[in-house]
């Protein structure tokens, strides 16, 4: 083998090094995911471990996460949170449409739009005003 074989060999084995995300395991049949990391005392850094390790659940070997899954469960995690903070956002316009509505010049309306400070719920009047919004 010559040293241009051997470069190539080594870069081969970088780049297989390299599509895994460093110390991010997970379980092919519980989706249990772990980030395994070693402390080294002496330099006082933190390291990926590369070690095999097995699902806390008994299912079995846990296995390297790609680069590319990494992104795409990173991905779904943000969407369902924007998708929550939308659909918060859509009902704090429908009770503030709601409170405009009938709250303009009707104080006692406003408080039964806070559902009274009794349970926090909107009271029969707001009830009422969403229900007409729909």
């Amino acid at each position: 083998m010559n040293d241009t074989d051997k470069r190539i060999e080594e870069m081969r084995e970088e780049l297989e090094r390299a599509k895994y995300v460093p110390g991010q395991l997970r379980c092919k049949k519980c989706g249990c995911s772990v980030v395994s990391r070693n402390l080294y005392m002496k330099s006082g850094t933190v390291g990926p471990d590369s070690k095999p390790k097995y699902c806390p659940n008994g299912c079995g070997p846990m296995w390297k996460i790609t680069w590319p899954d990494h992104c795409k469960d990173y991905a779904k995690g943000m969407d369902k949170i924007l998708d929550q903070e939308r659909s918060k956002s859509k009902e704090r316009d429908r009770y503030k449409k709601a409170l405009e509505f009938y709250g303009n010049g009707c104080g006692g309306w406003i408080n039964d739009l806070e559902g009274g400070k009794k349970d926090g719920k909107p009271g029969v009047i707001a009830r009422k005003a969403l229900e007409e919004q729909k």
